[in-house]
């Protein structure tokens, strides 16, 4: 996951921003393909939370207890969820509250 991030990351900040003096189209376009990728990026992330929240909701049914998970759970959520609890520039405000969600069950 961290290097899939890393290219999302790069390719929001090199590649989907309009260049300078750019008319209202031109960066209409590039607002798009903004969207396009967080968009991507966004389904990724929440495809990577889920995976790793049945995981651990597997583990719990097999007699794992649930106090044990919860230290792997903030070192897995911190990377998606950053050190501020503020939505990141490349996510979605919608895959935030699924992860913000999928996350309160593990480290409430």
């Amino acid at each position: 996951w961290e290097e899939r991030l890393k290219c999302f990351r790069h390719t929001l900040k090199h590649h989907c921003v309009a260049p300078a003096g750019a008319d209202a189209k031109l960066a209409a376009f590039y607002g798009k393909l903004a969207e396009l990728v967080r968009r991507h990026a966004s389904q990724e992330a929440v495809r990577a939370v889920m995976h790793e929240h049945h995981g651990y909701a597997q583990r719990v049914q097999g007699g794992t207890p649930r106090g044990s998970i919860r230290s792997e759970a903030q070192s897995f959520f911190a990377g998606f969820c950053g050190p501020d609890g503020k939505c990141p520039e490349w996510l979605s405000a919608e895959a935030w509250k699924q992860i913000c969600g999928a996350r309160a069950q593990w480290i409430a």
